[in-house]
């Protein structure tokens, strides 16, 4: 699990500031003191990593949960301890910079990973934001001020509309002829393991080349396995590194 928090601040809302799965990002690495009812207090902006959440320094589908709580005000004053604790928002590029933001995020997140967005409404409402990003998050809190919603990687929602759409052809069309279609005679496969490692397959009477929900594609076998005497199946997802490769053995 990598996780990347793009505007980790003084990590106000993690229980654990030094989480190991994690790299904190922010474009401020200081210490800083403000009056709060007589009180001074001081914030600690301490991240792994100091850059500018619109231009994010890592390579494409890098983490599997990206974490991106920009700033929300527009309106505040230099001096104000809420400017200290949570940054500003330039008043007249704000929907260019989180745009940016959120495509940074959606860049660096994996195909299969998750996007958790916060916000508070207190000057921008969240519906505003929703549309400068151009995409709606699958789930989040509707009603409190300050909004936590969950976003999928588009790339992700393309993979699954293309496996919905396939679908529909296939069962417009008299289904995947070439991947459920009946083998003759019983054959031989050898799966090429991503570890250098084969296994070896005899008396196969049916190979499956298929799609699932999430729109990855898996193989499947069926055949006779003589050591019990019994017909089986064989599943191999073809992603993550798992299968490399299969062969069908000449006789």
């Amino acid at each position: 699990m990598k996780i990347l928090d793009v505007c980790c601040g003084s990590k106000m809302f993690w229980y654990d500031k030094e989480e190991p799965h994690t790299t904190f990002m922010d474009i401020r690495d200081e210490v800083l003191t403000y009056t709060d009812r007589n009180d001074v207090r001081k914030v600690e902006v301490n991240p792994d990593i100091v850059a500018d959440f619109r231009n994010i320094p890592f390579a494409n589908d890098n983490f599997d949960l990206v974490v991106f709580d920009p700033p929300h005000l527009i309106h505040a004053g230099a001096n104000s301890w809420l400017v200290k604790k949570y940054g500003k928002l330039n008043k007249d590029t704000w929907e260019q910079d989180l745009k940016k933001g959120f495509d940074e995020c959606m860049r660096v997140l994996k195909s299969s990973g998750v996007l958790l967005f916060k916000w508070n409404e207190d000057q921008i409402k969240i519906k505003d934001v929703f549309a400068v990003f151009e995409q709606q998050p699958i789930l989040g809190d509707k009603r409190s001020k300050i909004r936590w919603s969950v976003f999928v990687n588009e790339k992700a929602c393309d993979c699954i509309k293309k496996a919905c759409e396939l679908t529909k052809f296939n069962a417009l069309n008299g289904g995947n002829k070439m991947s459920r279609k009946k083998d003759r005679k019983r054959k031989n496969f050898t799966i090429f393991l991503a570890n250098g490692k084969t296994l070896h397959f005899t008396n196969v009477s049916k190979k499956e080349d298929l799609i699932d929900e999430k729109g990855y594609p898996y193989l499947v076998l069926h055949y006779f396995d003589k050591r019990i005497n019994k017909q089986r199946t064989a599943y191999f997802e073809m992603i993550n590194g798992n299968v490399i490769g299969y062969a069908e053995d000449k006789q």
